[in-house]
């Protein structure tokens, strides 16, 4: 997947956008096709199917219901006023959504940065999609095999639950109906998803490669665009290295999820810099803040003072959530002292990038400083 990524952000942005949007299709067709079944299946059906495939790996006798008491008081207690399984799978699905996140930074590349009405229709449209068929999804799921099957099946140390595989959406819906045809095209279609998330993670990063070059902070090598595919190739690829070697070290020396935490983490840092910069922004740049686009008030006050101590509040929640809930990526309680140090690393890293080709820089007579003392046109 990584060779195939790199070959088609080689292959220039148009190229990247039309594959992106067939993988979109397909997986979202998949989705769909779950929705389906789900809706039209039903939980005697879900369960003699569970039931059939579990035998097939060593489980004897009704092994839904065995996946059930496997969950203990869990599967038959539900309380609103208990967030302990609420906020760690807040944190989990603002990891696994975080490459959302750099669409704000790839907006900053969008023209006709104060046309606010497409910027709401944008986000008005996408929160409307997510919201109704995440409930749709939910509803429909929980139709077919039930809160407490749910609760069970991802219940740590379940023995009951013995298919290899997880408990995943995509894998239940295919159960229900376990019609062999539709179980390979929603099963298959889900690895569809993996490019269109891949390329939101990886856009931001090259791109961060390409500016930070043209911004002399790297060497202009870094910088060379394809004359034909008009795609910056060093930077991909200089990019694409690291992916690998976080991908090899993932499987040898750590965990998928823990690289997930710990780029939340070092998001953490990113984003409230700019929440701060944001706050600051319509009094310490006046000049700049009053002829650029983010010049709006409500109520008579910047909305950039509104919305940046909000940024700020979700990532302190993000670092709370890591220290309260361990298992989510340090483990134990004991490592609590690793949170503090990798983003203080980070800190440093991102100074000695930034301070030391600037002292280079400004030893061959270039200061960078003047790339940051006005707003580029659009």
């Amino acid at each position: 997947m990584i060779v195939l990524m790199t070959l088609i952000l080689i292959a220039g942005t148009k190229r990247t956008l039309r594959w992106m949007n067939i993988f979109w299709i397909i997986a979202s067709v998949g989705t769909f096709l779950a929705f389906i079944a789900l809706a039209f299946g039903s939980k005697a059906k879900f369960q003699a199917n569970f039931n059939a495939l579990s035998g097939d790996y060593g489980a004897t006798g009704d092994s839904y219901q065995n996946v059930i008491a496997g969950g203990g008081a869990d599967a038959s207690t539900s309380s609103l006023t208990n967030w302990d399984a609420t906020l760690p799978t807040v944190f989990v699905i603002m990891t696994f959504m975080m490459w959302n996140w750099w669409s704000v930074y790839l907006s900053g590349e969008l023209k006709g940065a104060s046309n606010r009405q497409r910027h709401v229709r944008i986000m008005s449209t996408s929160l409307l999609w997510n919201v109704v068929f995440l409930i749709m999804g939910v509803l429909l799921l929980y139709r077919i095999v039930g809160h407490d099957f749910m609760v069970g099946a991802n219940t740590g140390g379940n023995e009951a639950y013995v298919l290899p595989n997880a408990p995943w959406y995509h894998f239940l819906a295919s159960i229900t109906l376990n019609v062999p045809v539709l179980t390979f095209l929603i099963v298959g279609s889900f690895l569809f998803w993996s490019l269109p998330a891949m390329v939101g993670n990886v856009y931001q990063p090259v791109r961060a490669v390409f500016a930070w070059s043209f911004d002399r902070l790297l060497p202009a090598k870094l910088a060379d665009v394809n004359p034909r595919t008009h795609s910056p190739v060093p930077a991909i690829l200089t990019v694409m290295g690291l992916v690998t070697a976080m991908l090899i070290w993932s499987v040898s020396a750590t965990t998928f999820a823990t690289w997930l935490a710990l780029g939340v983490l070092a998001g953490v840092v990113c984003i409230l810099i700019v929440a701060l910069a944001a706050f600051v922004f319509p009094s310490r740049r006046k000049d700049l803040y009053l002829n650029s686009p983010a010049n709006q008030k409500f109520m008579g006050i910047p909305v950039l003072r509104i919305v940046s101590p909000l940024s700020a509040l979700v990532m302190v929640f993000l670092v709370w959530a890591v220290l309260k809930y361990p298992a989510l990526a340090i483990g134990t309680p004991e490592h609590a002292w690793w949170v503090p140090a990798f983003i203080a690393g980070i800190v440093v890293v991102g100074l000695l990038l930034y301070y030391i080709p600037k002292m280079v820089r400004k030893s061959q007579g270039i200061d960078i400083d003047l790339v940051y003392k006005e707003l580029p046109p659009e």
